[in-house]
């Protein structure tokens, strides 16, 4: 009969049934040590496994050039209260974190990155300035949802009822009416300042001018002296200037005392016009060299501020400002930076314009939605087949005139019923009369309280009568 034979634990423990025989016998071997190589192969994977995960490098999240600021840096980012950007460089390392309210410090050098000459040079520089921009028409580079984003950010920025100068200023100023009283622009194309309704004023000058602008002189020129402008804001055309950091420096000089300078850009550009400086970092190191150079114009440190917000796959907004004022302590503007990301602010900002763009998407259904009538008078009641498109605003006592006819509104009725975890309007109804039928019911309905009056009149005087009798 077949017998049972059990091999050592270490090897594998197993029970093979097999008669006596030589091939039987061969069988087994082979399996065994097949088992046992398969065994051996998968301890040393998962000690190698073990030891990668034990020695793992921090990874940053920026790893492409192409897409900068990707999903997982947006999901961290997006409605959530804590940033994170790590840089690769260790020289000037950035870490951003909103805790309970705490500021963390950081590395920061006092002077700013100059670019050399071939990184101010640009895909398209046989096409001027003016004339690119002239093309490119009046319409802004941000999104719309950027845009309106861009202003609640800078309203919270940005001293209330101050002077505002516009850098590189377009048709459009990013900036709402209610913060700045007055804005002076600075830009390329009399035609885009023209068109901006929010200017007061305005200058036509090339910040890109070779050796850089004298912004100071120039603004001289208008009257204006460093110290007038309560708020400096530079929307966009960072990643297009050959000379950053002398532009951010001339207008860190124009700021009155606490006045704030605001810079932001997007992570969709005119390829055609950005400069190789700009183009060869990543969006850490973006946001570190802007950092440096308000720091250089002679910018408070510790008032730096950086907004990230965007859709988890799309454009991104990057919004940084900082305050001139003085380091208290004596504390020299190097030893460190102070740099706080409201994510609070933010997620309130965020939830805000949703819940305006809810509410007016959800109004333009309703009045766009069209009525249906119903004829009430003379009875019966009279449902006409089909919809009609009236004024929205449509109530009682208004006259619509519908297949040639006219029709005294009554009543409105808008019908609700609960689905996808709110209230949708389903239906509404006009409840009208024709017009003359409506016109001879008030007539009557005025004959009857004369004769009422008649009679209540003469129901008191025959009562009087018969009291005095």
């Amino acid at each position: 009969p077949p017998r049972k034979h059990t091999f050592p634990q270490n090897v594998l423990f197993c029970t093979v049934e097999a008669p006596h025989s030589p091939s039987s016998r061969g069988w087994r071997m082979k399996l065994v040590q097949s088992v046992t190589c398969v065994r051996v192969t998968l301890s040393v994977f998962l000690l190698l496994l073990g030891f990668a995960r034990s020695f793992r490098l921090p990874c940053s999240p920026f790893t492409s050039n192409k897409n900068p600021l990707t999903s997982s840096f947006a999901r961290s980012i997006n409605l959530r209260p804590s940033l994170a950007l790590n840089q690769r460089d260790a020289r000037h390392r950035v870490s951003l974190r909103s805790g309970n309210g705490g500021a963390h410090k950081l590395a920061m050098k006092n002077e700013a990155r100059v670019y050399s000459e071939e990184e101010r040079l640009r895909p398209e520089e046989d096409v001027s300035d003016f004339d690119f921009w002239t093309a490119a028409g009046l319409e802004s580079d941000l999104a719309w949802n950027l845009a309106a984003l861009h202003k609640d950010l800078a309203e919270r920025r940005l001293l209330p009822g101050g002077r505002v100068l516009d850098l590189m200023a377009g048709a459009e100023t990013q900036v709402s009416g209610e913060v700045a009283y007055s804005v002076f622009g600075v830009g390329l194309v009399d035609a885009h300042l023209a068109a901006n309704p929010l200017l007061d004023d305005s200058l036509s000058l090339d910040l890109n001018a070779p050796g850089g602008v004298d912004l100071e002189g120039a603004l001289r020129g208008k009257g204006l002296e460093p110290g007038d402008f309560s708020g400096v804001v530079c929307s966009g055309a960072l990643p297009y200037l050959t000379h950053p950091e002398h532009v951010l420096k001339e207008g860190a000089r124009m700021l009155s005392e606490n006045g704030v300078l605001l810079v932001s850009w997007t992570t969709s550009v005119r390829e055609a016009k950005v400069t190789r400086g700009w183009a060869s970092m990543d969006s850490a190191e973006q946001l570190d060299f802007v950092k440096q150079c308000l720091v250089a114009g002679g910018l408070s440190a510790e008032s730096l501020r950086v907004e990230v917000s965007g859709p988890t796959h799309g454009e991104k907004l990057v919004l940084v400002s900082a305050a001139n004022t003085a380091a208290k302590g004596g504390v020299e503007a190097d030893a460190g930076v102070k740099s706080k990301v409201s994510g609070a602010v933010l997620k309130e900002a965020m939830r805000t314009q949703r819940r305006s763009r809810r509410d007016r998407q959800r109004q333009k259904e309703q009045d766009e939605k069209p009525f249906r009538l119903k004829i009430i008078s003379p009875p019966p009641a009279q449902l006409l087949e089909g919809t009609f498109q009236l004024p929205p605003r449509t109530h009682n006592g208004d006259k619509v005139e519908v297949q040639g006819r006219r029709y005294v509104v009554s009543k409105v009725q808008y019908t609700y019923s609960y689905r996808g975890g709110r209230y949708r309007l389903d239906e509404k109804v006009l409840e009208v009369q024709q017009q003359q039928r409506y016109e001879t019911n008030e007539r009557l309905k005025t004959l009857l309280k004369h004769d009422d009056a008649q009679q209540l009149a003469q129901s008191d005087k025959k009562k009087s009568n018969d009291d005095a009798a």
